[in-house]
């Protein structure tokens, strides 16, 4: 399974805070999703926004698209909509 784990910097202060989650799994939600691995993200974001979009499974469980706010400090979960198989065979 494919994964990833993040944290945030502060530029200016040096400081460093955990993500949302400590791994964030993906391989497996590609049979969920109609995008070919190489198009595929799982982290959205914008420096200028408190947004993060997370498509994935966290800790290899409950997949699907998690929504977060950064709240200075750490994430707040704003929504999450789980993963729903596509039809067909995988």
């Amino acid at each position: 399974m494919s994964c990833v784990s993040i944290a945030v910097a502060d530029a200016r202060t040096g400081d460093v805070y955990p993500g949302p989650f400590e791994t964030l799994g993906y391989g497996s939600v590609l049979n969920y999703v109609d995008v070919p691995e190489d198009k595929y993200e799982e982290l959205s974001y914008n420096l200028r926004s408190r947004l993060l979009i997370v498509r994935g499974c966290p800790e290899e469980k409950n997949c699907g698209s998690y929504f977060y706010e950064w709240k200075g400090t750490t994430f707040r979960l704003i929504r999450y909509i789980p993963a729903v198989r596509l039809p067909g065979p995988q």
